[in-house]
């Protein structure tokens, strides 16, 4: 054998990637800056989400009436899978990872004034925003 054909890092035949050139520097009002920190059509898709876990569904008796949240809360709690009881758990709670700080924007504009009135009564904040009663 060669000095040559032993596989070493030495002498391994990799593919050079293309170079990419330096791309054109941001400017001051330029649209391609992000600064919210959040990909485009996030906070529409956080609205629909929030809307379609508010809907309520009515099981095939037509005697339970409960919101998708509630139901899928209810899956997880009943879950033998421990880490959708620990999130239940978190959510409400009385299970919380250490250093967690919850923090959640909402903007007051989007709700109704009963919601708002709900709000100020002390009335939980998730409970207000997927009710919308």
């Amino acid at each position: 054998m060669s000095e040559n054909d032993s596989d070493t890092a030495d002498n391994s035949q990799q593919p050079e990637k293309p170079h990419r050139g330096k791309g054109k520097p941001f400017e001051k009002n330029d649209p391609r800056i992000n600064r919210f920190g959040r990909p485009k059509g996030y906070d529409e898709a956080r609205k629909a989400a929030i809307q379609m876990l508010g809907e309520k569904i009515v099981s095939a008796d037509k005697k339970v009436a409960a919101t998708r949240f509630q139901m899928i809360l209810m899956d997880w709690i009943g879950s033998r899978n421990f880490q959708k009881q620990k999130a239940a758990l978190e959510l409400a709670g009385f299970f919380s990872k250490a250093n967690e700080n919850l923090a959640m924007n909402v903007d007051l504009r989007a709700l109704t004034n009963s919601q708002l009135e709900r709000l100020s009564e002390g009335e939980d904040i998730y409970t207000v925003l997927l009710n919308k009663e």
